[in-house]
């Protein structure tokens, strides 16, 4: 309980502090992304992401970390504290879905005095989240994956691509080394197919270079 209260007197005392005159210091704040490019970062959605200030100053008592959303004029909110710098400065925080925003931090001093990272300009965010409690894969960013009737990777073998996650049935090795993923399109769609009036089959196979796992997926590995 006095722990919830703690976080509630933070959240209420984060964005007023943020207000006042803040010292810049050095390094800067990052968030594990899923791939990136001219300061613009995806990052994914219903899963725990270390945020991190790289290079912080050290002998501040307290680092409290924010979420300054971009547009619709939203509050800072509180993504969390770290009280040891000894081990680093940073929190873990689970973006909820469709979020658009950059991260800020403030190092705050016994005496009161607040530094900051210095700021990049760099935006986050995040899109639809996985479906909870099944192993499941999706694009990498770099583009929707290509679903294949077989694990080979010709054109003969391609029926289109997917446009959302599904779900991962098993994992199979091909002669060359190469990780295919057999996935469920019973319940899923095809964009972009390659046949007119596909009838799509039950399950078809993706290139694990072209998409990511989520959920428990320790399965694909017995």
């Amino acid at each position: 309980m006095r722990i919830a209260r703690f976080i509630v007197l933070l959240m209420l005392i984060a964005a007023p502090l943020a207000a006042q005159d803040v010292s810049q210091g050095v390094g800067h704040i990052s968030i594990a992304s899923v791939s990136g490019d001219a300061g613009n970062f995806a990052i994914q959605a219903g899963e725990s992401l270390p945020v991190t200030w790289d290079n912080p100053p050290l002998d501040a008592f307290l680092y409290i970390f924010l979420w300054t959303p971009i547009g619709h004029d939203q509050p800072m909110r509180l993504l969390g504290i770290d009280v040891n710098a000894a081990d680093g400065v940073s929190v873990r925080w689970t973006p909820p879905e469709y979020q658009h925003g950059r991260p800020f931090a403030l190092a705050i001093y016994a005496d009161g005095r607040l530094v900051s990272p210095i700021p990049t300009g760099w935006e986050y965010f995040s899109a639809k989240a996985p479906p909870e409690g099944i192993c499941s894969a999706w694009a990498t960013f770099n583009g929707p994956p290509v679903v294949f009737d077989y694990p080979l990777n010709t054109e003969e073998h391609w029926l289109g691509s997917i446009n959302d996650y599904v779900p991962v049935l098993e994992q199979f090795v091909d002669p060359e080394g190469s990780v295919w993923w057999k996935i469920d399109l019973s319940q899923s769609e095809i964009i972009a197919p390659y046949v007119v009036d596909l009838v799509l089959p039950d399950t078809g196979w993706i290139s694990a270079s072209m998409a990511s796992l989520h959920g428990d997926c320790s399965f694909l590995d017995e």
